[in-house]
């Protein structure tokens, strides 16, 4: 049988390990239940003085609260019963003073019952904000009112949803004959108790009503995860009312110990203070980290070299990952060369990894030219397709716009003065298109090409369309004000939407290709375009684009256009503007959305006269028999 040799450099290493860890462990564990019993004692007594602190100020400040709360009310009622509608705004302005304080719910008890009697919002709110809380039942709140006839303010969470950021207060305000007969029903933000726990993001502090349910946290993370296991204790806590201040220790879920104290504040408001047994700990932890660290050490020596050695492989391996972090969020000029200079294969790996990133910057000039010829999406498509002469048959919305008078003003100006109108104005258009899922297929002069539907179909292709047009139509009011302050004449544009099946693609030859869409569509959203002159308007959509956009917007008749190569006439529809989700009609209208019309019948369009019931039944336009 062979026996197994051990050197005896390997048996004194052993055996001074064992007596070293041995009596390390001793050591660390005499120190650590010695430091843990002190700490408790004096944590326990920190943890319950930091929630009597918190308890004073919280209480001096909801007094301060709940007294200006009842002269706004009483000063409300008064204004109210002298119907002064002017003082009550005035007083209503003064609300924003108190700026978590969003809703006040006056309640008079004269007849017998409780009535509402005058409700105040905040100013601080926008519209939507106002009419939910109006829109509140406060029919199962009467119940606070009640509590509140002997003279008692009664506070607590409005719901017991957790994430329900108020809470609701009430307050006997008015006094006759020795019985209450206006109350005040408030609703508070929650921020407001969170102002309280800011400088103790640190600690696990935070405020209950009377019920326990939680008003606010110094983190939002510990009534996710540490208020369930602390509740059986927080209700056992305020069922004992009639104590001030309390401490309790508790275990979680996972068996971890806690303390939690409780100090009562005011008006059924709690302040609780939890701490964890595991950072009471710490100190009798680090004491035990300490001696296993020295026992570290003294083996860490014989193991020195061998560190020195291997950190001269894997500092410039770990530099290289840090270098490749930084290209992998597009900072393509970092050098590794220049910070790695070591005559190895790292370094041959340091050069390539330049060379890598040389190109990376290259392929990254060619997409930024790629995306502002034809913008991201356009440009994903070509890097991910083989480039070659091809097309695709899609459903698109065609624009089509150009500039009124353009070849007069053209000639009155220098080329110079031409070009840039020309930069400003497709500046605000292009800008409008791309907002609203749009692709600039080309210029044409002044003219510019538009495409909704590639290189994907989106679901609401037309109504984008039609709503880049809208903002478009009020952008020129801007644009035209700013030409005006300079002393240059304002524009007027018309423009043409066309819904329908064409070819996209890379078309051209293969060498000189160009991303377009061209078919019938492309060429019935020109002849639009084109007619806008001969109808004295801005903006005109064909029948495809009306069938798509159902009720959302306001659509009026325009008439027929006769077109070469067309059998039948085009029928053409004007938007006059919005239609909101309420059914609510907005008119968008401007000085530029329409204009004297011209005769367009010399060329390829002409405008006709087409009974109107052939046209498809449209809503009324406002304004209009």
């Amino acid at each position: 049988m062979l026996k197994l040799k051990i050197p005896l450099l390997i048996k004194l290493v052993l055996l001074t390990g064992i007596l070293l860890v041995v009596s390390s462990l001793y050591i660390s564990k005499q120190n650590s239940d010695l430091f843990s019993m002190v700490s408790f004692e004096r944590e326990e007594e920190h943890n319950l003085n930091l929630a009597k602190s918190l308890s004073q100020g919280l209480k001096a400040s909801l007094n301060g609260l709940i007294d200006r709360t009842k002269a706004f009310s009483l000063e409300a009622v008064q204004v109210s019963k002298e119907r002064d509608i002017q003082g009550l705004k005035i007083l209503t302005e003064k609300l924003k003073q108190s700026s978590h304080v969003h809703l006040l719910n006056i309640y008079s008890r004269e007849s017998g019952d409780f009535e509402s009697f005058q409700k105040i919002s905040n100013p601080i709110l926008n519209a939507q904000q106002k009419e939910q809380l109006f829109d509140i039942d406060w029919e199962d709140k009467k119940t606070l009112l009640v509590r509140s006839l002997q003279g008692e303010v009664v506070l607590e969470k409005f719901s017991t949803d957790p994430k329900d950021p108020y809470v609701i207060i009430s307050i006997p305000i008015v006094k006759t004959d020795g019985a209450f007969t206006h109350f005040v029903m408030g609703l508070v933000h929650t921020s407001y108790f969170g102002k309280f726990l800011d400088p103790y993001k640190k600690s696990e502090v935070f405020i209950t009503d009377s019920r326990g349910l939680p008003l606010s946290a110094s983190h939002p993370e510990f009534l996710e995860e540490g208020f369930k296991d602390a509740e059986p204790t927080i209700e056992a806590s305020i069922e004992k009312s009639n104590i001030d201040i309390m401490t309790k220790r508790y275990k979680d879920s996972k068996n971890n110990e806690y303390i939690l104290s409780m100090s009562k504040a005011a008006f059924g408001v709690f302040i609780f203070s939890n701490l964890s047994a595991r950072i009471i700990n710490q100190p009798a932890i680090f004491i035990t980290q300490q001696g296993r660290f020295t026992l570290g050490l003294v083996i860490s020596v014989a193991f020195f070299f061998i560190f020195l050695f291997s950190s001269s492989i894997t500092s410039p391996i770990e530099l290289l990952e840090s270098l490749f972090k930084e290209v992998s969020t597009g900072n393509f000029e970092v050098s590794a060369s220049d910070k790695i200079k070591s005559r190895d294969e790292v370094g041959a790996l340091a050069k390539s990894f330049d060379e890598m990133t040389s190109g990376l910057r290259e392929r990254e000039k060619m997409r930024n030219l790629f995306d502002k010829l034809h913008g991201s999406s356009i440009t994903d498509e070509l890097l991910n397709s083989s480039m070659s002469p091809s097309g695709t048959s899609k459903e698109v919305v065609v624009f089509f716009s150009d500039i009124r008078g353009f070849t007069d003003y053209s000639e009155k100006h220098t080329a110079e003065e031409v070009v840039e109108m020309l930069n400003s104005y497709f500046e605000v258009m292009v800008g409008i298109i791309n907002k609203h899922n749009g692709v600039v297929d080309k210029f044409i002069g002044d003219a510019i090409v538009a495409v909704w539907g590639v290189p994907e179909k989106g679901e609401r292709d037309c109504h984008d369309a039609i709503t880049a047009c809208m903002e478009m139509r009020k952008a020129l009011v801007d644009y035209n004000d700013a030409r005006i302050a300079k002393g240059e004449v304002p524009i007027k544009t018309g423009a043409g939407l066309n819904f329908g099946h064409a070819i996209s693609g890379t078309i051209g030859s293969s060498e000189r290709m160009e991303f377009t869409v061209i078919g019938d569509t492309v060429n019935t959203a020109a002849i639009i375009e084109a007619s806008t002159k001969g109808f004295g308007t801005d903006l005109l959509i064909s029948q495809s684009i009306v069938d798509e956009i159902k009720d959302e917007f306001i659509i009026d008749t325009a008439g027929h256009i006769k077109a070469k190569g067309k059998a039948e006439p085009i029928p053409l529809y004007n938007v006059l503007g919005t239609i909101d989700e309420n059914g609510v009609e907005h008119i968008i209208k401007t000085p530029y959305s329409s204009y004297t019309a011209e005769d367009d019948s010399g060329g390829k369009t002409k405008k006709v006269e087409v009974p109107s019931e052939e046209m498809p039944a449209l809503p009324a336009v406002p304004g209009e028999e």
